[in-house]
């Protein structure tokens, strides 16, 4: 042990003088060029003594040093912490002679033993950030520390001298007879180091290795079984430091390649974040926490139509740029989402539905899509079976040629006046049908325009006005089979009894559909078939179906569905029989309320299906 403090107090002694001549002195090198180093490759030379069975207790150079030498190869962890891996190789040797006494005079045993020894090893160098604490390099003087584990191999050559020491016989073959060679130990070590440059330092080591075995001597039981051996080394080091990169923020891209040395990025950002990870780094990303494409700035564009979807305003459905990232599948500039014709080029007027005959009137409302009309007609040429030059929904005679003085209508002898009595009279009694023109009571007939109203009179004095002289009259007791109109005889088919008149008053709300459709329901065909047959009986009369709704939802929708339902009506009726050419239909949409909207009962009466005598 002697040995050991005496080693060791030469080697602090070495560096401390060392230290008085060695002065730090700064290296003019700029710091913004300056390299990190994180690996150092050494030699180190110097000697290795023993403490044992057989060494001695004086601190002979003759005798106890021996010759070793090895290399270390050290990584820093930080400017104050390393880790190494070393390896030294020496000799060992021990003899009883040159123990003073005689102790072991008389035993004279004696070895020599090669050792190899590797160790990882952990050191501390306390003062080491100052080598770049000024901003540049500085070479300093710098003790430090350490502490390892590691491996010994001995293979020890022993004299036992067998011949003088026959009382140490057992011990002798049992210490013989031991040959494991292997040991771990534990190195615990000081030393200091100066920097000759940035890359080349040398300095000095003593190191105490502590082995787990009494064997590095070969002689335990026939020596001092209780005391394990172990060995001291001095070394001179000399090392070289590899420059690597520096990196700052510690990402793995040195900083002389790294584009965001302060911040960590990754290795295909050079160095820049990329916290979305689609390869556009944050600093070069319009949206750094969305994956996107490079060809977006980084953005994303889900339906993959080359448009951002943070400037799509239909970012899951491709569109073009022109319409905002939105489709438009006709081709019509009206996008999908606002394009009730969503497949079919159309206007912007119609919600992008086309009008194919140019007449103002959508295809999907125009009853005759390629034939310009009008709206009144549903879209078709204006009619004139009559070819009077009045259009037959003007006409009220549309089956005779007329003229537009009498609304359509040939003209007639007037029935001869009476001179005591002439009056205007209007019926209350229907809804279908009304008096509209003057009312002159003849020999047995009231006129009222071509057709003769139910309450025509017969029977009544000569020179008396249907209800214009007070008389009461019971309706259904003048229903004539024909009524003569001065010189023309009108045929009972053109005549409107009350209880005609009460089938559509019946059929007004009697005519049901299916919800928010023009379905008609089956519990409507009862008063369909009224209203069929007294068509049929009536083949002179011709009737406008009206189609109406009440004020929910939007107007264009409720005129559609007022017109569609008028239009199945009319479409039921001509399939039974009726002339198409005796009927018409139109929707009024929510235009003509008979009641208050703001109530239930009150829209009830507003959806209805009205019959018209024109």
């Amino acid at each position: 042990m002697k040995k050991t403090g005496t080693l060791m107090l030469v080697l602090l002694c070495a560096t401390m003088g060392m230290a008085q001549s060695s002065l730090v002195k700064n290296n003019a090198v700029d710091y913004s060029k300056a390299k990190h180093y994180g690996l150092e490759a050494g030699l180190m030379g110097g000697a290795m003594v023993y403490t044992g069975d057989a060494h001695c207790e004086r601190f002979l150079l003759k005798n106890g040093l021996s010759p070793a030498g090895g290399a270390f190869l050290k990584y820093y962890l930080t400017d104050r912490f390393s880790v190494k891996a070393n390896v030294l190789a020496g000799k060992i040797k021990g003899d009883d002679r040159n123990y003073p006494g005689d102790e072991h005079g008389s035993r004279n045993f004696s070895f020599s033993s090669t050792v190899f020894d590797a160790a990882a090893i952990l050191e501390f160098e306390p003062w080491g950030h100052k080598r770049y604490s000024s901003g540049t390099f500085r070479r300093i003087f710098s003790p430090y520390i350490n502490i390892g584990a590691g491996f010994v191999n001995a293979t020890p050559k022993v004299d036992f001298n067998e011949a003088n020491n026959r009382l140490l016989t057992p011990q002798i073959e049992a210490d013989k007879a031991f040959k494991n060679y292997n040991h771990f130990s534990i190195p615990l070590g000081i030393g200091w180091k100066y920097d000759v440059s940035e890359r080349l330092t040398i300095g000095a080591e003593a190191s105490y290795r502590k082995p787990f075995t009494d064997y590095l001597d070969g002689i335990s039981k026939a020596g001092n079984p209780d005391a394990r051996d172990w060995y001291e080394t001095g070394t001179v080091n000399l090392a070289y430091r590899f420059k690597y990169k520096r990196d700052a923020d510690k990402d793995g891209v040195a900083d002389d390649d790294d584009a965001c040395p302060s911040e960590p990025g990754t290795l295909r950002g050079k160095g820049c974040p990329d916290q979305d990870g689609d390869g556009v780094v944050d600093k070069m990303d319009t949206c750094p926490t969305e994956t996107g494409s490079a060809a977006l700035n980084g953005c994303p564009d889900k339906d993959s139509d080359g448009i951002a979807d943070r400037d799509d305003n239909c970012p899951d459905y491709a569109g073009d740029a022109m319409n905002g990232g939105c489709p438009d599948k006709d081709g019509d500039g009206i996008i999908d989402m606002k394009d009730n014709c969503p497949d079919v080029k159309g206007l912007s007027a119609f919600d992008g539905c086309p009008d194919t005959d140019g007449d103002g009137i959508m295809d999907k409302l125009d009853a005759c899509p390629r034939e310009k009309g009008l709206k009144a007609d549903n879209g078709c040429p204006a009619k004139d079976a009559d070819k009077d030059g009045i259009a037959d929904r003007d006409d009220k005679c549309p089956d005779e040629a007329g003229t537009k003085e009498n609304d359509g209508c040939p003209v007639v002898a007037k029935a001869e006046e009476s001179a005591s009595t002439s009056s205007t009279s209007t019926s209350s009694m229907s809804s279908a049908s009304t008096i509209t023109s003057n009312v002159t009571v003849g020999s047995d007939a009231v006129v009222v325009g071509k057709y003769v109203d139910y309450g025509s009179v017969q029977n009544l004095p000569s020179g008396s006005s249907y209800n214009g002289s007070g008389r009461e009259v019971d309706p259904s007791s003048l229903i004539t089979s024909r009524v003569q109109v001065g010189s023309e005889t009108i045929s009972s088919d053109a005549i409107i009894s009350s209880e005609e008149t009460a089938v559509f008053d019946e059929a007004l709300y009697g005519i049901q559909f299916e919800t928010g459709s023009s379905t008609i329901t089956n519990a409507s065909s009862g008063v369909l078939t009224k209203v069929y047959n007294v068509m049929s009986n009536r083949s002179a009369v011709s009737f406008e179906i009206g189609g109406h709704t009440d004020n929910q939802g939007n107007s264009v929708s409720n005129q559609r569905l007022s017109e569609s339902r008028a239009k199945a009506v009319y479409a039921y009726l001509v399939k039974r029989g009726i002339a198409a050419s005796r009927l018409s239909y139109v929707g009024y949409g929510d235009t003509n309320p008979v009641g208050d909207n703001a109530s239930a009962t009150g829209r009830a009466k507003n959806r209805r299906v009205q019959f018209t005598i024109k």
